[in-house]
């Protein structure tokens, strides 16, 4: 299926959207198709857009002078690459499909006109992403404080521990 709404119909993230909004939201949005080991984006990519996981997993690194970072896996019902789409500039990590993977991709012109169109039903696009990067935000306020509270353990063994969990599903 190449229809967006097809897809948004199963996803929790789209849950509070009502049939009409799904299909408003499907303009704007791409599905696009990866094979193991394609690409969805590479560190230092300019190009701004987000990307909802439909299906398939997406695995996120970094290139390091010792190697490359893993950041962790990311499976359906997840936001990739929305820091890069509110903040513009460069993607801080690539993202590589693990197996075949679906993905919704919504690009920085396109997620605008929502908000350009003065619907209410945009400010709830904009909560989904708020709320994801809020998680991820305490996500790393925690991992933080363990580092301040647990120096015994020290950074690299707080870093394995937080690469371990990867992103939360």
């Amino acid at each position: 299926m190449f229809n967006p709404e097809y897809y948004m119909q199963d996803l929790a993230l789209f849950k509070g959207f009502s049939g009409s909004e799904r299909a408003m939201l499907s303009m704007v949005f791409q599905v696009r198709t990866y094979k193991e080991g394609d690409f969805l984006c590479r560190e230092g990519d300019v190009y701004a857009s987000f990307f909802v996981v439909a299906s398939g997993e997406v695995a996120s690194f970094k290139r390091t002078r010792a190697g490359r970072l893993d950041l962790g896996r990311t499976g359906p019902d997840r936001l990739l690459g929305h820091i890069s789409l509110v903040m513009g500039g460069k993607r801080s990590a690539s993202m590589v499909a693990t197996q075949t993977t679906v993905v919704l991709e919504c690009n920085r012109a396109d997620f605008l006109q929502l908000f350009q169109a003065n619907s209410p039903f945009a400010y709830k696009v904009m909560d989904v992403l708020v709320n994801d990067l809020a998680r991820l935000l305490r996500n790393a306020d925690e991992t933080l404080q363990r580092l301040r509270t647990s120096p015994d353990e020290g950074l690299s063994g707080q870093l394995d521990a937080l690469l371990a969990k990867g992103p939360q599903k």
